[in-house]
């Protein structure tokens, strides 16, 4: 399936246009389009893993997908986030600190 397609199936599913509203199903075909290199449906996974809308709240993977849809050519995301991609996923990189 491309792309394209799992991108305009996600978008039926969370609008709720030409299917039955569905954020779950939205989701996993969002996810499927990003993993795939669509650098809008990272940009849309990130902001569902944010808001915990389809999937779990989780703002590691939100992070990520955001920094992910600004390292493919989306430079607002980066810019409107600030140091955050990096900073953050330098610190995932290190081992947590333990007392």
């Amino acid at each position: 399936m491309s792309n394209e397609m799992r991108f305009d199936i996600g978008a039926a599913y969370l609008t709720g246009k030409h299917a039955e509203k569905d954020s779950k199903r939205a989701f996993a075909s969002f996810l499927g389009a990003a993993e795939h290199g669509d650098v809008e449906a990272a940009m849309i996974v990130a902001y569902l893993y944010a808001t915990g809308t389809g999937t779990s709240a989780n703002c590691r993977e939100a992070v990520k997908w955001f920094c992910h849809a600004g390292d493919s050519g989306i430079e607002e995301i980066k810019y409107a986030m600030g140091t955050h991609c990096s900073f953050d996923l330098e610190r995932t990189a290190r081992p947590p600190l333990t007392r």
